[in-house]
C-alpha cells in the first residue's frame, strides 16, 4: 500500500481503533472524501501466506470491525437496514463458529425441555391425586437409579479419544453401549423385583425401563454429531421429540386422566425415539455391529471409572430419600414431597449452564499454570451464583405461599412448605458447582469419590431416623443439611488442594 506523504499531512494515520481489520478501508474512504484517488494496480500481486480456514479471532475483528465502519460513515438508509437484518446477521455469524452453533442448541434444547416437562408436571398435579404422581415419581426413580451405567463415561471417551476413523470407532462404541444398556435394564427391573413393589408401580417401572435404551440410542448420536461439530441436529431432534412426547401425555390426561395411559404413551414414544435415532446413526456411520471386544471396552472403562463412581453415588444420593420416604410413608408421601421438589429440579438448567460455560475456562488456566487468575475466577463465581441462588430462593420463600396455591390444589398444599425449605438448596447446589468443577480441573476428582460416599452414608441414616417422625419434610430438612454438608466438605478439599 502506497499513501503520498500529502495525503497524511491532510487526514492523519490510520484508527488504530480498527485493529485488526478494515483500517485501510476506514483510511481510503476518508481519503476518498478528502478528494484524493485510491485505486489498485490490477497487474500486480504478492503470495498471502495466511492459510486459516476457520480463524474464530478473525472472524471477531472483522465483524466488529465492519460494524463500527457502518455506525461511523453508513447512511440512514444503511443503519436501518442493518438493525432490521440483525437476526439474520447474528445467526450468519453464530454458523461460521461451531462451538456456539453447538453450545446455544444444546442449552436451549436444554431450557426448551425444562419448560415443556414441568408444564406437563402443572397437568399431572392438577388431574392425579399425591398417590398417584407418587408411583409416576417412584417409576421414573427406580429407572434413574442405575441409568448412570447406560453411558460408562463413554461420552467422555468418545468426546475426547475419537478423532480419525470415526465410522469404524462409533460402531465398536455402540457395541459396548447397547450391551452396557441390556445389562442396565435387566438390573433396574432385578432392582424393583426384589424391592417387593406392588403391580402398581412394578408394571410402570417395567414400562418405563425402555427409556434405558432410548438414552443409548439418542447418547450415541450426540457422541458422533458432536465429533463432527453438528451436536445440533442431535439437540433438534431431542426437543421435536420431547414437543411431541409432552404433548401426547397431556392430550391423554386430558381426555382419559388415567395414569395408566401415560405409562403407555411413555413406552410407546420412547421406543419410537430410539428407532429414530437408530436409523440416523445407521445413515451417518452404515452397519451397525454388536461385536464383543473386551479388550477395546476394558480401555474405555479405565479412563471413564471415576467418573462412573462419581455418577452414580450422586445419583444414589439425590433419589435414596424418595426410595426410602415411599418405604415408610407410602406413595401419597412421595407425591407430596416430589411436587415440592419439581420446582427445584425445573430451576437445575441453571447450575447445568454455569457447568457447561465455566469447566472448559477452569481447566485451561489450570493448564496453562495461571493460579492467581484461577483464585480470583473461584472467588468471582462464588458470589455470582451465590447471589443469583439466594435471590431466587428468597423469591420463592415470600411468594411462594402467595402464588403458588394458584398452582398446587388444595391436596398438595403441604408441597408449598416442602418446597420453601428445599429452594434454599439452590444457592448451596450452585456453591458446590463451583467447588467441584474447580476440582475436576485440578485433577481431583477421586476425591469427590469419598465425599458421595459419606454423603450416602450419612443421607440413609438420617432419613431412616427422621421419615418416621416427620416424614416429608424430615427429607426436606435432610435434603438441604446434605446440600450443606456437600459445600463445606467441597470447599475444604479445594482450600487443601490450592
Amino acid at each position: 500500500m502506497f499513501i503520498k506523504k500529502k495525503v497524511i499531512d491532510k487526514i492523519g494515520f490510520f484508527d488504530e481503533s480498527y485493529f485488526m481489520y478494515y483500517e485501510e478501508v476506514d483510511y481510503c474512504y476518508r481519503a476518498k472524501k478528502a478528494g484524493f484517488k485510491i485505486g489498485i494496480d490490477s497487474k500486480r500481486y504478492y503470495e498471502h501466506f495466511e492459510i486459516s480456514v476457520n480463524n474464530p479471532k478473525k472472524e471477531f475483528y472483522l465483524f466488529k470491525n465492519r460494524f463500527k465502519f457502518l455506525i461511523k460513515y453508513g447512511s440512514i438508509k444503511q443503519k436501518i437496514r442493518e438493525f432490521i437484518r440483525i437476526p439474520k446477521t447474528v445467526f450468519e455469524e453464530i454458523r461460521k463458529r461451531p462451538f456456539y452453533l453447538n453450545f446455544f442448541s444444546l442449552n436451549f434444547s436444554s431450557i426448551i425441555n425444562k419448560i415443556l416437562h414441568f408444564i406437563l408436571f402443572l397437568i399431572f398435579i392438577s388431574y392425579f391425586k399425591p398417590e398417584e404422581y407418587g408411583v409416576y415419581t417412584l417409576a421414573w426413580t427406580q429407572v434413574g437409579l442405575l441409568l448412570p451405567l447406560v453411558d460408562f463415561g463413554t461420552t467422555s471417551y468418545g468426546l475426547v479419544h475419537i478423532n480419525d476413523s470415526i465410522e469404524r470407532k462409533i460402531r465398536e462404541l455402540f457395541s459396548l453401549r447397547f450391551y452396557l444398556s441390556l445389562i442396565t435394564f435387566v438390573l433396574t427391573i432385578s432392582l424393583a423385583i426384589l424391592f417387593e413393589y406392588p403391580s402398581s408401580i412394578l408394571i410402570p417401572i417395567i414400562l418405563i425401563s425402555f427409556v434405558i435404551f432410548a438414552n443409548m440410542f439418542s447418547g450415541t448420536y450426540l457422541i458422533l454429531t458432536s465429533i463432527k461439530q453438528k451436536s445440533y441436529f442431535a439437540s433438534f431432534v431431542s426437543m421435536i421429540f420431547q414437543l411431541f412426547l409432552v404433548v401426547s401425555l397431556i392430550i391423554s390426561v386430558l381426555i382419559t386422566k388415567k395414569l395408566s395411559l401415560v405409562f403407555i404413551v411413555t413406552f410407546v414414544l420412547y421406543n419410537l425415539y430410539s428407532l429414530v435415532n437408530f436409523i440416523l446413526i445407521r445413515r451417518e456411520v452404515g452397519g451397525l455391529s454388536l461385536k464383543i471386544n473386551l479388550k477395546k471396552w476394558l480401555e474405555i472403562i479405565k479412563k471413564s471409572f471415576v467418573y462412573l463412581l462419581i455418577s452414580l453415588l450422586a445419583g444414589f444420593y439425590s433419589k435414596v430419600d424418595v426410595l426410602i420416604l415411599n418405604f415408610i410413608q407410602g406413595k401419597e408421601a412421595v407425591g407430596i414431597y416430589s411436587a415440592g421438589y419439581r420446582f427445584l429440579d425445573a430451576l437445575m438448567f441453571v447450575v447445568t449452564a454455569y457447568n457447561v460455560s465455566s469447566i472448559p475456562l477452569f481447566s485451561k488456566l489450570v493448564k496453562e499454570k495461571k493460579i492467581n487468575i484461577f483464585k480470583n475466577k473461584i472467588r468471582k463465581d462464588v458470589m455470582l451464583v451465590f447471589t443469583i441462588g439466594v435471590f431466587i430462593a428468597l423469591g420463592f420463600y415470600f411468594l411462594g405461599p402467595i402464588i403458588l396455591p394458584l398452582v398446587y390444589k388444595n391436596t398438595y398444599l403441604q408441597s408449598i412448605q416442602v418446597l420453601r425449605i428445599i429452594i434454599f438448596a439452590l444457592p448451596l447446589i450452585l456453591l458446590t458447582s463451583v467447588f467441584l468443577n474447580s476440582i475436576y480441573a485440578l485433577g481431583k476428582a477421586k476425591t469427590v469419590i469419598y465425599i458421595f460416599l459419606f454423603q450416602l452414608i450419612i443421607n440413609i441414616g438420617l432419613n431412616l431416623y427422621f421419615i418416621p417422625r416427620y416424614s416429608f419434610f424430615g427429607s426436606a430438612y435432610i435434603t438441604l443439611g446434605g446440600e450443606l454438608i456437600n459445600t463445606l466438605l467441597t470447599f475444604i478439599v479445594l482450600w487443601r488442594v490450592l
